[in-house]
């Protein structure tokens, strides 16, 4: 009897020896001039059998940003990283409250053989310094509540940037810490804290504009890059704004005129579209939700230029986009309830995600992008090409908080196209209005060793909205410069827009909002 205690409790403590190694940290770090890589407990519980391992860059100007890795299997014991950059800027990828599980999920899904890295934009989450001016995203329900004209709701944001600004000032804030330069330092920091191994990088949105920066002159461990929704250097992204939002617009109800089960039950939607935008002006649409997390009851007040925005965030998501012909023509027709999903998308915009959301990175890094040409007159001339649309966007250039917002400018030396040999997967949804394929396309011109994915029926972050996508980056990894594509494109359709008819959404979708 007690042999076989003795061999119970033996056996015990050998399990618990094998998984406290196997779930330990990787042991080679390198600290240079400017960085060290430190382990040390996690800040948040960790699942029982995933391996995650939590520490913090260092940086020489007495800085420090989380670094979370998740390995892809407990008993993986070679590090083979993916880093994720994420996009914004301004998203904290690490939550604050150190919720990672939706990220391990997300590693297991796409099945990518690789640990996955995750880190924050200084400024973001629990990064330090961390910088929030909180009445952001106070003022979300009260805006939202209230049917405030496109100006009226941008003076007050504007005053909102305004005080925040000058709370910084007064704190002796360095704003330059949060733009482009600072943030590839820490980039190329992790990339050579483990110096034995060899990286791929995953960038998304605006994290491609950080990635497009770091393959200028890549440290040599760097292994492939995936580009999901790329934002070229060369683009002058501000002075585009209304081009974007036109020819996003434009974009989804051509294809909706192009299909012809779309257009024979929405015929002439454009014209529609924006018929509806002048009468919710006099007429609001008033909707009551709950948002998402807290379940705060809330009231939203849908007008004309909140439509548009509303709109143009749906097409961020591929199963909005099937959903918005029949959601748009059936408020003409009196019925409410097909939008409310995107108006419940709309207030959480404004709420839930304003709450992980940092503005002040988000403006700084923006303003130091901002080019010396696009002035405020620029840009009202360039609103005016689109007069359907100009009463929505010029409160945008009226209030621009790049004005009194001083950040050293970080655009001297990164305006020419990057030139690299690393083998690139570029990721593109057909119907993104933020980063249009377009741009993809122009950037697989000019890259020397790059592949082109374009994903027909979806918006913005291709590879979190499509399965095919999924297979091409598990191919792309292992074959790198021998990749020639997947099968599954040939299967590729736009979009199955709903008619009323029949509702159900048939493709899968993963991890929402990564």
């Amino acid at each position: 009897m007690k042999k076989t205690l003795y061999t119970a409790v033996a056996g015990a403590c050998l399990c618990y020896v094998i998984l406290w190694t196997l779930k330990s940290p990787p042991a080679a770090l390198h600290q240079t001039a400017s960085s060290e890589l430190t382990w040390e407990e996690c800040w948040f519980p960790t699942p029982t059998f995933t391996a995650v391992h939590c520490g913090h860059l260092h940086l020489k100007h007495e800085a420090q940003i989380p670094v979370v890795l998740i390995r892809r299997s407990l008993f993986a014991r070679q590090v083979q990283p993916l880093l994720y950059v994420t996009g914004g800027p301004g998203s904290a990828t690490i939550p604050h409250d150190g919720n990672i599980d939706s990220w391990v999920q997300w590693l297991q899904e796409l099945d990518l053989d690789r640990d996955l890295v995750l880190f924050n934009f200084l400024g973001t989450g629990r990064s330090d310094p961390a910088y929030h001016c909180p009445k952001f995203s106070e003022a979300g329900p009260t805006i939202l509540g209230t049917s405030l004209s496109a100006a009226g709701e941008a003076a007050i944001y504007d005053q909102i940037t305004r005080d925040c600004y000058q709370d910084l000032v007064t704190k002796k804030v360095d704003l330059s810490k949060m733009t482009l330069p600072y943030t590839m330092e820490y980039v190329s920091q992790i990339v050579k804290a483990l110096p034995d191994v060899n990286w791929d990088v995953y960038g998304v949105s605006y994290g491609t504009r950080v990635v497009i920066e770091l393959m200028r002159q890549p440290p040599p461990n760097i292994r492939a890059v995936i580009l999901d929704g790329i934002l070229p250097p060369d683009v002058d992204m501000y002075r585009l704004w209304p081009r974007l939002l036109k020819d996003g617009l434009h974009r989804l109800f051509a294809i909706c005129n192009y299909d012809q089960a779309c257009k024979k039950r929405f015929p002439d939607l454009e014209s529609e579209f924006y018929a509806l935008v002048k009468k919710l002006d006099l007429q609001p649409l008033e909707y009551h939700i709950s948002t998402g997390y807290s379940g705060k009851p809330m009231t939203v007040m849908v007008n004309g230029h909140r439509l548009i925005t509303l709109v143009y965030l749906s097409m961020y998501r591929w199963d909005f986009i099937q959903q918005l012909p029949f959601a748009l023509w059936s408020i003409k027709q009196g019925n409410l309830d097909p939008l409310r999903p995107m108006v419940q998308y709309l207030g959480e915009y404004y709420t839930e995600e304003a709450m992980t959301f940092n503005d002040v990175v988000f403006i700084s890094a923006g303003c130091a992008e901002r080019r010396q040409d696009s002035t405020k007159e620029t840009m009202k001339q360039e609103g005016r090409m689109y007069p359907l649309l100009e009463e929505y966007l010029s409160p945008i250039w009226e209030f621009d908080a790049c004005e009194y917002w001083k950040v050293p400018s970080a655009r001297k030396n990164s305006l020419k196209p990057v030139q690299s040999r690393l083998p690139t997967l570029l990721l593109a949804g057909d119907l993104d209005p933020v980063t249009p394929s377009i741009w993809a396309k122009r950037v697989h011109a000019e890259l020397g060793n790059s592949f082109l994915f374009v994903v027909p029926a979806v918006g913005h972050g291709v590879l979190d909205s499509d399965r095919c996508a999924i297979r091409a980056v598990q191919t792309f990894l292992r074959t790198r410069e021998k990749y020639s594509g997947v099968p599954c494109t040939k299967d590729l359709q736009g979009p199955q827009f709903s008619t009323g008819v029949r509702s159900e959404i048939s493709r899968d979708i993963i991890s929402e909002g990564q």
